[in-house]
């Protein structure tokens, strides 16, 4: 994807990362429908984004962050001009090796197979890209409610979210010891709310799917309620489903000790009363 030197064809840059950047950004920009649909995905200023393409401005850490999570790239895209090969015929950007490597021709030909031609995109406004909690009941211990931190963000044209487990459930023996933390997960849009397909990490895969909605606004601007189901067999003492609620955090509440201090396994009494009555509905049929 990267080249070896500074450059790319007629273009040089010299070593200044302003014109890298502002050279990879309107690249990158070039896969997607405008510049402003970017600029609103990633919520930047029109201000901010002409300061970025022109090379007068780059982005700080944070932000930073936050477009390569949207584009798939990593932070080499403020040193490194982006070669043409790093696009796919279609038009499409790839995964690379921050995100888990190539897709495999097994992968390519079940999800081919499953969406056929339709789309698989949501709306843009709906569970905007960010930072969220998300609460429902424990699958491991039916008395206990659980909080877990997962970010959604775009990797190319897709929306997607990725979060890790607690390490309390693998303290607890919750979780196999051979477990990894790490969960992912794709946001498929629908005609009302969107679906979120869960995939653990490793060899021993685990799968879940959620259904969101928008939550009553009561519970606060861009939070969305609607339930889980984890993906196995029956056990007397097992939950399989849940009511769930995404909490988008924003300024200081995104803030990673702030987060951290949230997180957790909670009794009924250790969490807000109004998350209490929405996550331990019964979920209806």
């Amino acid at each position: 994807m990267y080249p070896e030197t500074i450059g790319l064809g007629k273009v040089s840059f010299g070593v200044n990362p302003n014109l890298v950047f502002a050279h990879n950004l309107r690249k990158l920009c070039d896969q997607h429908p405008s510049i402003a649909h970017v600029a609103r995905a990633l919520d930047l200023s029109k201000v901010q984004m002409s300061r970025f393409l022109a090379g007068t401005s780059h982005p700080k850490p944070a932000l930073l962050q936050r477009i390569c999570d949207y584009f798939g790239v990593d932070g080499r895209v403020v040193l490194i001009p982006i070669t043409e090969e790093y696009y796919s015929p279609n038009g499409h950007t790839p995964s690379n090796d921050r995100f888990g490597g190539q897709s495999t021709p097994a992968q390519e030909d079940a999800m081919s197979f499953l969406f056929g031609d339709g789309p698989i995109d949501s709306d843009p406004d709906f569970l905007p890209n960010g930072l969220y909690l998300f609460w429902r009941a424990s699958f491991a211990d039916r008395s206990k409610f659980i909080c877990m931190p997962v970010r959604v963000f775009m990797h190319g044209q897709s929306k997607v979210c990725r979060g890790y487990d607690l390490k309390v459930l693998l303290d607890r023996g919750y979780l196999p010891p051979t477990h990894k933390r790490e969960f992912r997960g794709a946001v498929l849009g629908q005609p009302q709310g969107v679906v979120i397909f869960f995939v653990h990490q490793g060899e021993n895969r685990m799968h879940s799917v959620f259904y969101l909605d928008r939550a009553d606004p009561s519970l606060g601007p861009d939070n969305f309620t609607g339930f889980s189901m984890a993906c196995r067999g029956p056990s007397p003492s097992l939950r399989r489903m849940s009511r769930v609620l995404f909490q988008r955090l924003e300024g200081a509440e995104a803030n990673p000790v702030s987060v951290a201090r949230r997180v957790g396994l909670f009794s009924a009494d250790e969490i807000p009363l109004h998350i209490f009555r929405e996550i331990s509905r019964p979920v209806e049929d």
